[in-house]
C-alpha cells in the first residue's frame, strides 16, 4: 500500500522490486490517500521501492537527509554569486555544519584544492581523513581513492597505490551510474604494470 498526504495527486509511477536475482520495474497508478497493489513476480522480493528513480517529486527520509547533507553547498553557491570563490565558500560553510557528512565533504574539497596546487602532503592528509570518515557521499569515493593511489605513487608506495586503485574500481562499480574514475584507476594500474581483471 502507498499512502499520500494532502493535497493528493494522480500519477503513474514505477514500482521497483529488488531481489537476489535482479530488479523488476512495474507501472502503478496512484490516486488519492491510499493505493493498494499486488504484483506477481518470479523472484523472492527483498526491497519494494515506489518511484525508485524519483521521477515524481516526493519527500522521503533518505531524500531529506541528502538535501541536509548538501545544504551548505547551496550556501556556498549564494556566496559565489556574490563574488566569493566556490571552494573557499564551501569549506567555510562546511566548517560550521554539524553532520558527519559535512566533515567528509570538507576534507574532500580540501584534498582537491591541495592537490591542484601541488601540496601533496596536505592533499594526502585530507584524502585519508575523508576516506576514514564514518559518513560518505558514495559518488565522491572513487575519486578520493584514485587520488590516494596517485599520491601513493608519488611517494613510491606501490602497495598503497595498488590497494587504493582497486578500491576506486570497486567503489565505482557499486554506483548505479559509475563516475568513470575506475577507468583512470585501471590506467594507473597499467602504467605501474599491475595486472587487474577487466570487467
Amino acid at each position: 500500500m502507498i499512502t499520500q498526504s494532502p493535497p493528493y495527486f494522480r500519477a503513474d509511477i514505477d514500482l521497483g522490486l529488488q531481489g537476489v536475482q535482479g530488479r523488476e520495474l512495474h507501472r502503478l497508478r496512484i490516486d488519492g490517500p491510499r493505493t493498494e497493489f499486488a504484483v506477481r513476480t518470479g523472484m523472492r522480493v527483498v526491497v519494494v521501492q515506489a518511484d525508485p528513480d524519483y521521477l515524481v517529486p516526493h519527500d522521503s527520509p533518505d531524500r531529506a537527509a541528502d538535501v541536509d547533507a548538501i545544504a551548505p553547498l547551496g550556501e556556498a553557491m549564494k556566496a559565489t554569486r556574490a563574488g566569493s570563490g566556490f571552494t573557499e565558500a564551501a569549506i567555510a560553510s562546511l566548517r560550521v555544519a554539524a553532520q558527519p557528512v559535512h566533515a567528509f565533504i570538507r576534507d574532500a574539497l580540501l584534498a582537491g584544492e591541495a592537490f591542484d596546487r601541488g601540496a601533496w602532503e596536505t592533499a594526502r592528509t585530507h584524502v585519508d581523513a575523508a576516506l576514514a570518515s564514518r559518513a560518505h557521499l558514495p559518488e565522491t569515493v572513487p575519486a578520493l581513492y584514485y587520488t590516494q593511489a596517485v599520491l601513493a605513487g608519488r611517494r613510491g608506495d606501490r602497495a598503497l597505490l595498488e590497494r587504493a586503485a582497486r578500491e576506486a574500481i570497486e567503489a565505482d562499480g557499486r554506483l548505479a551510474a559509475p563516475t568513470g574514475w575506475s577507468l583512470a584507476a585501471r590506467e594507473l594500474l597499467d602504467e605501474n604494470a599491475v595486472t587487474t581483471p577487466r570487467r
